[in-house]
């Protein structure tokens, strides 16, 4: 079976016609790859059979083929291939095939015109230039007007014809005259927009009946080419010194492959030296640059033979391509290796004990590797035993070592041209006896070879005595070309004066004598000549011969004595690690006769030499344990001359270790929606690529967005909790190095979620309807709710529920509780909303509505409506008939009967059927509207004892012919979906108007505008995504809905119009794989920035989307990012001395970080450069108080001088001049004596010592030296230690018990004769220490404090008692004592307490100020670092080594006026520790809420009431005091004032009330009123204020007991028991104080403000039993008032007549019954013969429907017809139907 290797774009075209006959090819666009097998089918079907190609495919590259009786495909005959150059199909010339590449060149070209069709713009320019046809790329075919023939296209004839797609191109088809060329071009080079070219073939099909198709053939490439490599080079030179980073060469590569398959994928193997950059490519070209990875080192390896790999296509599938490039580097050598040490060190060197002073311990041998004629200088450290010849390197013995342990001898050797030095350890060890050593035989100077220069070292030259003449002439044969190479003569050393030489011709020289006599005169024997030149030197020895004949002589250029010499001076051998013991090589050796091998050196035994010359090694090498073998191969012939060979075995890795993990198990929290990172790093022991680790997850995070990258940083982004089953994820990060096999190890990282309160509370109901069934008693459930909160952990997801009603509560559980007050009526309409709130911090709310009894509020349907059915709707599947009394609540349904005109009504009733519950009706069989009219149903609805009859009438309408229509055809139906919406999406609906949804029914897309093949409409007119779409390569799709029903053919067509949003389905991309490195200066200027390839990131989506936001992670403070174009600035100064590479983390996010958004993160590491900006400094602290002798010797020591620079890494060079003829400082930077001092004893010699680095900054220090007379030192103590001038160094606070020990040397039995005294000197240092007078003790008074002094200078005097002490006569020494610093001071306030403000109502992020800087008295800046910290979260400092405090909460000085904090300042490396003090210090911050105008002014009152007293007042009288509250700060206070009408003062109170509005305004502007609360009238949310004009005879005195106090100070609480006890309204107008009681004059007024008689109130009051009453007589001592007034004597009179109104209205009401009982029994009658209401529904087309869309539209109208009642009485009317029945 073949797999399918294309896409499929399914479209059908329609080609209708009168009789024409339809021809389908499916699908009409076809993407083929290239490799399709020859002779195979292609996945295309053209129907019908009788098909055939019309044009298209001149090369028959296809053929029509039968697949069944009706249809047929395609089969490809010839090979395909996409990555063909341009085929040319010349008419008779033939067919030939170009590539861009070999076109040739156009002329130049006159203006375009071809033809009559101004599109001929093919690319290409078309001439005829010497019977050649003539093609350049990217021109339009220019020339003169060709004039045409018939083109064989058909039965098409014109000039020229335009071809749509060929290679995807505009192509320009022409017929020429003279001769006839059809051209056909295609473009090579370039791509289209979806990255596809090649071949491309546009079939015309033509079918039956004259029907033509087209069918769009495109020939997808394949990655069937490898790339090659173009202009690389194979071998390249390269110094050893070269910097890491620098560029060896460009590399080049070519794949005619289109996309992936093209791009080629770059990688070193072989080398670790070694590493490629990111590629570039571009149409079918790839580069990367090769650069240096690892310092290079010759001695080590001096040629690098590596692979350059290239890999194109997909990585992760198996058609690939793999080439690989050889590539050879030689590393130039530099004068850089220090000398090697030929003598084995490894050894113990023994000494006799008999050896004596002056015995040769040991012969050195060194060599310098680097420079054949440098000399070696030997140097043994400070050691009184031994010494060395720093020439010859002969260790002597000294003295013997007192001791017979081992003694460990530092062996130095340098070279004289390089300066560079190599130092070992030489062990030795004093033994009884020692075995002699044969002493070596030696030839002068062969232990360092002169070069090779001469065929031989040494030349014997045989003079005749007395005759001065040669006995034969010495010719020497050179090894290098004298004439070429050298460029002056080589010279004759020793005996140039008598002997000369001669040069014969390249390659020979002969040595000549000058002075004959000269040479007679002299013995000359054993005398030796020297032949030195620039490449080397070797040596003539001349002997003395009696003048009798001479013995035959060997030939004149032989030499006497070979002396063994290798062919190489330095053999590099390998060795694989863990191999079994295997030749590793040979070393050969031009001798005369057999030599002797011997491996010499440190480890020398793990090898071995055969008497031939293979080395091999004896055990298993471990790598990790040595890494390479540096020997000496000696090689000695039977004479005992001996010749050297250095000799390298480096130790090839094998990947043997595997990755080791810093830690067993990694732990990090991070809190959900926050992004983190995590450094995972693990070791190899492995070298090279065995040891390069890269680091992977072992599961797919396909839905958390964790990542980890190469070098092991693990980015873990926003993480939504509520997505994880636990809190806990568990990563399996595995390390794997590349070697071969790879090697890994795992470690398992737990990542831990902390839940954070993201998600509020969801309602299952936005809305709740609830019917009360009955009353409802306090504590009665009415019905229940419920809101979900989806986070993960309790308290966010726990939901409490609040209801805004105070009549309702809800339970946790969500049952809704009445809680009262009274009875709830099941009758009651109400609307509340519920809150339900999480329990997180801050929490988070949803509202829901509460509707009671929601169907008792609704509206009356109407009883009209008018409907039309087809007769196929009442066949098959149910179709219902709407009516409007279906659903109503609480009712049953059930047809009585149905009947219909012309059937029996058993019949009509197997037609329709009622469903008992929801009373929808529906049709059973089909209805013929021919023969059936009008159906009659008798339903009885029943409610509980209740019945309703209904005669429903249907009127069936024929609708056959019913025609699809869409309202508003030419409007285009607008639809809007998303990108990320997945296949199968509805995008939406567009059925068609006029027919039924049982009609069949096909729907059609016809798309006009934007990519086929996205969308499909099924039968119901419903448009669905069939392929995914793109936002960023498409925008909207147009097209038209066709509509067909399939019965009658009919169709209808309307517009549409989708429209396409972005989504957010594209992460950003860090460009350079995410890892950026850059380098800067660290004298560059502040804004300067950073050297990288902005903007760093891209997204392929667009609008928001494509916006992305960057931020920074990572720094400490030095580079700030722009967060919309990721610009990286320097805002800090930079210093190389301080920190030399600042790692940074860059997260970007797109969206501008809201939801939906990617997040991805980037690393960038910044080099700092150094520069020389730092001056050198001295160290010395005081070089102003040194001495010296006067008799002291040149090159004496005064003093060592400390200079350092922090420039290149503090290892820079300083010079340094003490600017005095005196003295001088050598090049140990020491002081020393240049001059004698002689004569200036007595004074005080003073300069300036100047420090200069090499970029010419320099530093100065002033120093003097006070030089002492000559001492008479016989009798004067020698101090042993410490040193003149030294310097102790003590840390501080610590106690000591002793600091040093002075030590003097004195003969036996004068110790107890010194004495030892510290000089009081003028600085009081002294005055802290103390000494012991006879044994030298130094202690310290106290501990030391760093910050008070740093260095303290004292002198001891050493005297003998011998003498009278003079002094002259007494020793003494400088010493300095140095104070180390300790992190011993804690940082402390200088303050106890701050104050600060903060703006009430303010949000975000925001400073509050800076608090006073905490001090640390700590000198070194690592010790003084200070951070921050608060006891509380509201406020936080976002940097905390910045004293600036931050706050990002809102406050509300109402609620909270002051905030008191404590600030905690602690050492930042929480390394302090101060004896005498706390370790962090603290300040208390009082941060004052500053107000903000944010409250209103509220009344003291809800209603305020007075009364006054008619004819009391007057104009100005005090009628009431009213009060306003403001939370807020009134300054200027708040300002009242009445607003509305008001009586002018000059009227008199005549009325009985007055009403008025009165305002109080803040200094905001913010208002509230009290206002008038009128009947008529009312006034939202204010206060009411009212004054009432009273009389006297409204009034009446209440008498209490309570003192006059009491009752004023309670007057409100007994103005409200008044008003419980009466149930009215009491005012209290005023109190007067009698002398044993007190009288309150009151009135009062009911519910509707109107006065009450003051008679009914009184009796209301003395009759109550309320416990208001009660505590008014308890409390206040309330008297009982007066009697109510008796009933006035006309009383009976008023019930007398109303006794005679009340019988004659008795007798007019019996007669009105009995005329009333006559016309209710007619009426009884009348009813019972209309026993029901009649209803109609007519079905069918016509009419305006008005009605109420929730019961369907379906109209109810009364019937004019009676008939006989089909059941007992006649049901009720319900409410909101009106139903013409009477209920009995």
């Amino acid at each position: 079976m073949i797999p399918l290797k294309f896409h499929l774009f399914f479209w059908f075209f329609w080609f209708k016609g009168t009789e024409s006959a339809q021809l389908l090819v499916e699908p009409s666009f076809l993407l083929v790859e290239e490799d399709w097998p020859v002779g195979t089918h292609l996945p295309v079907t053209l129907c019908p059979k009788n098909v055939k190609i019309l044009s298209g495919d001149p090369s028959n590259y296809f053929s029509v083929v039968k697949i069944n009786e009706t249809c047929s495909t395609l089969q490809l005959n010839l090979a395909l291939d996409a990555d063909k150059g341009l085929e040319l199909n010349l008419g008779p010339y033939g067919t030939k095939n170009w590539s861009t590449a070999t076109a040739p060149q156009a002329p130049t070209t006159a203006e375009s015109a071809v033809g009559d069709d101004k599109r001929a713009t093919c690319g290409y320019f078309l001439g005829e230039a010497n019977g050649q046809l003539i093609i350049k790329e990217d021109a339009p075919i220019r020339g003169k007007r060709w004039t045409g023939v018939s083109l064989n296209l058909g039965k098409i004839t014109r000039s020229s014809y335009f071809l749509p797609i060929i290679y995807n191109l505009p192509v320009f088809v022409t017929t020429v005259f003279r001769p006839t060329v059809i051209l056909a071009v295609a473009h090579h080079g370039k791509e289209n927009a979806d990255g596809i070219r090649g071949q491309s073939f546009s079939l015309v099909v033509a079918g039956p009946k004259k029907s033509r198709a087209t069918l769009e053939v495109q020939v997808v490439d394949v990655n069937d080419n490898a790339p090659q490599f173009i202009n690389t080079p194979s071998t390249f030179e390269i110094s050893e010194n070269a910097e890491i980073g620098t560029e060896l060469f460009k590399i080049h590569t070519l794949d005619p492959d289109t996309g992936i398959s093209g791009i080629s994928r770059f990688s070193i193997e072989g080398d670790e030296h070694f590493q490629v950059d990111k590629r570039k490519c571009a149409n079918g070209k790839c580069s990367s640059t090769l650069r240096l990875s690892k310092q290079l080192d010759y001695e080590s390896k001096s040629l690098h033979t590596f692979n350059i790999t290239v890999k194109d296509g997909d990585p992760h599938s198996n058609r690939t391509h793999t080439v690989t490039h050889t590539v050879t580097v030689q590393v130039k050598n530099e004068n850089d290796e220090p000398p090697k040490f030929l003598t084995d060190f490894s050894k113990l060197f023994e000494i006799s004990k008999n050896a004596k002073s002056g015995d040769t311990v040991a012969e050195i041998e060194a060599l310098d590797v680097e420079n054949s004629d440098g000399q070696v200088e030997f140097g043994i450290s400070e050691n009184p035993n031994f010494q060395i010849d720093a020439k010859t390197g002969i260790l002597t013995l000294n003295q013997l070592p007192s001791t017979e342990d081992v003694q460990i001898l530092k062996i130095k050797a340098t070279s004289s041209k390089n300066q560079k030095s190599r130092e070992v350890e030489m062990r030795l060890k004093v033994s009884e006896s020692v075995p002699e050593n044969k002493e070596e035989p030696k030839i002068e100077n062969q232990e360092k070879p002169t070069g090779e220069f001469c065929e031989f070292p040494i030349y014997e030259a045989h003079l005749v005595q007395g005759t001065g003449q040669f006995s034969a002439p010495l010719r020497i044969k050179t090894l290098k070309s004298v004439n070429e190479i050298f460029q002056e003569k080589p010279r004759l050393i020793g005996g140039s004066e008598s002997f000369d030489l001669k040069v014969l011709d390249d390659f020979h020289m002969e040595l000549t004598i000058i002075d004959s006599k000269k040479i007679a005169a002299q013995n000359l024997d054993n005398a030796q000549l020297l032949v030195k030149s620039l490449s080397g030197q070797c040596r003539i020895v001349l002997r003395s011969m009696a003048p009798t004949p001479p013995p035959k002589l060997a030939p004149p250029t032989q030499k006497l004595k070979m002396i063994p010499k290798f062919e190489k001076s330095e053999y590099q051998f390998q060795v694989m690690e863990n191999r079994e013991p295997t030749v590793l090589g040979g070393v050969k050796v031009i001798s005369d006769g057999p030599v002797t091998f011997e491996l010499l050196g440190e480890n020398a035994a793990k090898f071995e030499i055969a008497q031939s010359g293979e080395i091999q090694n004896l055990e298993k090498i471990d790598r990790e344990e040595s890494e390479k073998f540096e020997l000496i191969v000696k090689a000695t012939d039977q004479n005992g001359a001996s010749a050297k060979a250095q000799l390298q075995i480096s130790v090839k890795d094998e990947n043997d270790n595997s990755p080791i993990f810093e830690k067993s198990h990694y732990v990090i929290t991070v809190d959900e929606g926050k992004s983190e990172k995590l450094k995972i790093k693990a070791t190899d022991l492995d070298a090279e690529k065995n040891g390069q680790i890269v680091y992977s997850i072992d599961q797919k995070m396909e839905k958390l967005p964790i990542d980890i990258s190469p070098d092991g940083m693990l980015f873990i982004g926003a993480i939504d909790r509520e997505s994880m089953e636990t809190n806990e994820v568990n990563l399996t990060v595995t390390a794997s190095d590349s070697g071969e096999p790879k090697r890994s190890s795992s470690v398992v990282v737990t990542i831990r979620v902390k839940d954070i309160n993201d998600n509020a509370p969801i309602f299952s109901n936005s809305r709740y309807s609830i019917p009360l069934d009955a009353n409802i008693s306090p504590g009665g459930v009415i019905g229940r709710l419920q809101a979900t909160d989806s986070d993960a952990t309790s308290p966010n997801n726990y939901v409490t529920y609040s209801s805004a009603n105070p009549q309702f509560k809800v339970s946790d559980s969500g049952e809704i509780v009445f809680i009262g007050p009274g009875i709830l009526d099941k009758n009651v309409n109400l609307e509340f909303n519920v809150t339900a709130s999480d329990g997180g911090d801050p929490e988070n709310q949803a509202v829901a509505q509460v509707v009671l009894n929601e169907h008792r509020a609704m509206k009356s349907i109407e009883n009209e409506l008018t409907t039309q059915i087809n007769s196929n709707d009442t066949g098959g599947e149910k179709s219902e008939i709407k009516w409007l009394n279906a659903g109503m609540p609480g009712y049953t349904y059930e047809i009585i009967q149905a009947s219909a005109q012309g059937f029996p009504d058993s019949e009509v009733a197997t037609w329709i059927s009622i469903d008992a519950k929801s009373g929808r009706i529906h049709t059973l069989k089909k209805v013929d509207p021919s023969r059936v009219k009008q159906i009659k149903l008798h339903i009885s609805m029943r409610k509980g004892k209740r019945e309703v009859p209904v005669e429903l009438i249907i009127n069936v309408m024929d609708t056959d012919d019913v025609t699809p229509i869409y309202s508003n055809p030419t409007v285009p139906r607008k639809f809007v979906t998303s990108e990320s919406a997945t296949v199968g999406t509805t995008v939406g609906e567009v059925p068609v108007e006029g027919v039924k949804s049982t009609d069949d029914m096909k729907y059609t897309l016809k798309i006009t505008s934007g990519p086929k093949g996205k969308l499909q409409i099924d039968r119901f007119g419903t448009i669905r995504i069939l392929k995914t779409l793109n936002f960023e390569t498409e925008r909207k799709i147009e097209g038209i809905i066709e509509s067909k029903l399939l019965k009658n053919s009919k169709t209808a067509t309307c517009p549409f119009l989708l429209t396409i949003q972005d989504a957010n389905d594209n992460r950003p991309i860090f460009k350079n794989s995410s890892n950026f490195a850059v380098s800067i200066l660290e004298n560059s200027v502040l804004g300067t920035v950073l050297d990288l390839p902005y903007p760093l990131a891209t997204d392929r989506d667009s609008s928001k989307f494509a916006s992305l936001k960057y931020s920074m992670t990572g720094d400490e403070g030095f580079f700030k990012i722009d967060e919309s174009n990721s610009t990286i600035r320097l805002v800090a100064p930079l210093d190389y001395e301080t920190q030399r590479v600042h790692s940074l983390s860059i997260k970007c996010v797109d969206n501008q970080g809201q939801d939906p958004h990617h997040e991805v993160f980037a690393s960038i590491t910044v080099t700092v450069i150094d520069v020389n900006d730092n001056a050198p400094v001295i160290h010395n602290t005081d070089l102003t108080h040194l001495s010296i002798e006067e008799d002291a010797q040149p090159g004496q020591v005064i003093t060592v001088l400390v200079v350092s620079d922090s420039d290149e890494g503090g290892v820079q060079k300083t010079s340094i001049d003490a600017n005095s003829t005196l003295f001088h400082v050598d090049q140990d930077k020491k002081l020393v004596v240049q001059s004698p001092l002689k004569g200036h004893a007595g004074q005080r010699i003073c300069s300036t010592v100047t420090a200069r680095d090499p970029g010419g900054l320099t530093a100065t220090s002033p120093y003097c030296v006070t030089v002492y007379p000559a001492k008479n030192t016989h009798h004067n103590p020698l101090v042993v230690s410490p040193k003149q001038n030294s310097i102790h160094y003590f840390d501080e606070n610590i106690v000591y018990e002793e600091l040093l020990r002075v030590k003097v040397l004195e003969e036996e039995g004068e110790r107890d004769n010194v004495k030892f005294r510290l000089d009081e000197m003028f600085k009081k240092d002294w005055q802290m220490f103390t000494i012991g007078e006879t044994n030298g003790s130094l202690r310290a008074k106290q501990p030391f404090d760093f910050e008070k002094k740093t260095v303290h200078e004292i002198k001891v005097s050493v005297i003998k008692i011998i003498l009278a002490c003079r002094v002259d006569n007494c020793t003494s020494t400088h010493l300095f004592i140095s104070v180390n610093d300790r992190n011993d001071n804690c940082p402390m306030f200088p303050k106890q307490d701050v104050r600060l403000t903060v703006l009430e109502n303010e949000k975000g992020k925001r400073q509050v100020g800076r608090i006073p800087a905490a001090l640390d008295s700590d000198f070194h800046s690592d010790n003084t670092k200070v951070c921050y910290t608060t006891d509380t979260p509201i406020f936080f400092f976002a940097d905390p080594t910045l004293p600036v405090l931050f706050t990002n909460s809102s406050f509300d000085r109402e609620h909270k006026k002051q905030h008191q904090i404590t600030i905690t300042a602690y050492d930042c490396h929480l390394s302090c520790r101060d004896p005498h003090k706390p370790i962090n210090g603290t300040i208390v911050a009082l941060i004052d809420v500053l107000d903000v105008n944010d409250n209103f002014p509220k009344f003291s009152e809800k209603i305020y009431t007075t009364t006054v007293v008619q004819g009391h007042v007057t104009s100005g009288s005090h009628i009431l005091t009213v009060q306003a509250t403001d939370a807020d700060e009134e300054l200027e206070g708040l300002k009242y004032s009445i607003r509305g009408f008001v009586r002018s003062p000059s009227q008199l109170l005549k009325d009985s009330s007055y009403s008025f509005t009165v305002v109080v305004t803040d200094g905001a502007g913010h208002e509230d009123t009290a206002s008038v609360m009128c009947r008529t009238v009312f006034f939202e949310n204010s206060e009411q204020f009212q004054i009432s004009v009273v009389t006297y005879a409204q009034q009446t005195e209440l008498v209490f007991d309570a003192p006059f106090e009491l009752i004023i100070k309670n007057e409100k609480k007994i103005a409200d028991n008044l008003s419980n006890a009466t149930g009215l309204q009491t005012i209290v107008d005023k109190c007067r104080q009698n002398s044993n009681f007190t009288l309150m004059l009151v009135h009062f007024m009911d519910r509707d403000g109107q006065f009450v008689n003051v008679d009914r109130a009184v009796n209301l009051l003395m009759t109550s039993s309320a416990e208001s009453r009660r505590e008014l007589r308890s409390v206040y001592g309330l008297r009982e008032a007066f009697p109510p007034v008796p009933i006035p004597s006309r009383v009976p009179q008023y019930i007398l007549i109303a006794v005679l109104l009340f019988l004659a209205i008795s007798i007019f009401s019996m007669c009105i019954w009995c005329r009333q009982r006559n016309n209710y029994e007619r009426k009884l009658r009348h009813i019972s013969a209309q026993a029901s209401t009649i209803n109609t529904v007519t079905l069918g087309r016509g009419g305006k429907n008005i009605g109420n869309p929730a019961y369907g539209e379906i109209p109810i109208v009364t019937s004019r017809h009676h008939h006989p009642p089909p059941a007992p009485p006649p049901p009720t009317t319900t409410s909101g139907v009106n139903l013409q029945s009477t209920e009995l």
